[in-house]
């Protein structure tokens, strides 16, 4: 998975040659083409010193707290954990609405005297959260906070992606925080705190619309942030038990290729950290890595994408030393698709590219083989900064 960012100044034919291009320089997550320089996003060790990019918070008694996703799984935790440090209103907010299985952790808040509103509401539509948010609006008790947890799952690859099925992950995360910012008056906000994905971070296969999606709020977070807001997006890694990994099956399948899973308390324990000390980032990353996995899953995702050692830079950075031979039918296929996109009309080059971007795509398998060995490390203090790229400009 790569994003790339470029600015105005690319047209259609520019931007053919640069989605070719980009398999031929050193491979990175993140990219931003501006006047014709390439720069990448890369991972650092997050220092504990200077000035926090998000202050250390608090929980006010005086306060309405929002938190999406609020009737289930990490949403509903967060709550929980709020309540603990003396919320005594909670908004949560679901498109189900109350479930049997989440019934008795809200009527726990209750118990412990804590007015938990739970409202069922598609965050995505803006008149029907204007609506609850002016239902449940309370002068006394203002909303102050903004947790926004929620998050929808449809895998599919490229080649299988369909608008409505691109359109029904991007929504939660995307639109919901754009109507959240909409209907919520920032300026009346102590935080908004977004849950991104490690997913946007080291790509995952099949989840190109998750990563977008979550790319987005990683990137609307730092915005925010640059306007002085207290905005944060975390990128959490998997979770046991209440994640959506565990919810749909995935958590084996993960730490199959190196990416094991938080338990509960792990997680909420990390987020009271960023939440009450602040972070030196706004797109912290929280997760854990078996690097002996993780390393064989990436030798055999470089293979599988056609790159070679020098333009694997994220599995070097896992420690991978060993060169990885280009694969000669995908080098083959890159040049078949450059000539052919070169070769296109303007009116059809756009389709011919995606066109052949699918057949090369739908060619391959990923072959994942698991090690004997483990070695888990913590990845929970790392940032994202922009450096200048050694690959060429276009």
């Amino acid at each position: 998975v790569r994003r790339i960012d470029v600015d105005e100044s690319q047209d259609d034919a520019s931007l053919a040659r640069l989605l070719i291009d980009e398999r031929a320089v050193p491979y990175a997550s993140t990219v931003a083409y501006r006047l014709g320089k390439r720069y990448v996003a890369e991972l650092c060790p997050s220092l504990p010193m200077g000035a926090p990019a998000f202050p250390p918070q608090r929980v006010r008694a005086d306060a309405t707290y929002v938190v999406t996703g609020g009737l289930s799984g990490i949403g509903l935790r967060t709550a929980q954990w709020l309540a603990a440090q003396g919320a005594s209103r909670l908004l949560l907010l679901g498109r189900r609405g109350v479930q049997d299985e989440n019934r008795e952790g809200i009527a726990e808040l209750q118990r412990q005297g804590v007015t938990a509103i739970a409202e069922a509401v598609d965050i995505t539509d803006g008149s029907a959260l204007a609506a609850v948010l002016q239902k449940n609006h309370q002068s006394a008790r203002p909303v102050r906070g903004v947790v926004h947890a929620a998050a929808v799952l449809d895998d599919g690859t490229l080649a299988s992606l369909d608008d409505a099925q691109l359109l029904h992950v991007l929504a939660p995360k995307v639109l919901g925080a754009m109507q959240l910012a909409q209907h919520i008056a920032p300026n009346e906000l102590d935080f908004f705190v977004a849950f991104s994905s490690l997913a946007a971070v080291l790509g995952n296969p099949g989840q190109g619309a998750y990563c977008a999606a979550n790319s987005f709020l990683d990137s609307l977070m730092e915005s925010w942030a640059a306007e002085g807001r207290a905005a944060l997006s975390i990128a959490w890694g998997p979770w046991t038990e209440i994640g959506l990994a565990a919810r749909t099956g995935q958590g084996q399948r993960l730490a199959a290729i190196g990416l094991p899973s938080l338990r509960a308390q792990e997680g909420m324990a990390a987020f009271a950290r960023l939440f009450s000390s602040g972070s030196t980032c706004n797109c912290p990353i929280v997760g854990a890595i078996d690097r002996v996995r993780w390393q064989e899953a990436m030798r055999t995702r470089a293979v599988w994408m056609g790159q070679s050692e020098d333009s694997a830079s994220s599995s070097r950075a896992m420690g991978i030393t060993d060169a990885t031979p280009t694969s000669p039918v995908i080098e083959k296929s890159r040049t078949n698709l450059r000539d052919t996109v070169l070769a296109a009309t303007e009116s059809d080059r756009r389709e011919r590219t995606l066109a052949g971007l699918r057949e090369m795509l739908t060619k391959f398998t990923l072959r994942q083989k698991a090690s004997m060995k483990s070695e888990v490390a913590p990845i929970a203090r790392y940032q994202r900064h922009e450096a200048p790229s050694n690959g060429s400009a276009m």
